[in-house]
């Protein structure tokens, strides 16, 4: 169960800025009766890209929220009853910026871009995880629905 949402707006001809907010629900349960498990997740997210002719930057900066329970019953010496309760939290952005060359037959758009991203688990996490990525990436856009040969 869950829901998503979002809003653009275009400031002038040559940008756009918008949001998008989400949020949903899972829940599970094991045979027999042995354990059930439930996870909550928010995530939000902002944007915006200007164009400059025919030059771009875009970029977006995006944040979620995920909280885990898990109920366990283990039978290995006798009935023990688990419980687990943990939260995450995941920063993360991106900044792109192209240019579209147009040709006879088609136009193609090299870019190059950086993102990063950041993962936290709070309490109730085994040894309170963080870990961090990025990276940074080049390559050339075509449009969809060109054949190749």
């Amino acid at each position: 169960m869950g829901f998503a949402s979002g809003f653009d707006y275009r400031a002038t001809p040559g940008s756009l800025v918008g949001f998008a907010l989400a949020g949903g629900q899972t829940s599970y349960g094991l045979s027999t009766g042995l354990g059930t498990g439930k996870s909550d997740a928010f995530q939000s997210g902002a944007y915006g890209s200007q164009r400059f002719g025919a030059a771009y930057i875009s970029g977006i900066l995006a944040y979620s929220y995920h909280r885990m329970t898990t109920d366990r019953t283990v039978t290995i010496a006798g009935a023990d009853h688990l419980r687990a309760s943990f939260d995450a939290h995941n920063w993360g952005g991106r900044i792109e910026g192209g240019y579209r060359l147009a040709t006879p037959v088609v136009g193609i758009t090299p870019y190059g871009a950086y993102q990063a991203q950041w993962v936290r688990g709070g309490p109730g996490c085994l040894n309170r995880f963080s870990a961090s990525i990025s990276g940074a990436s080049a390559g050339v856009r075509l449009p969809s629905g060109l054949a190749a040969g």
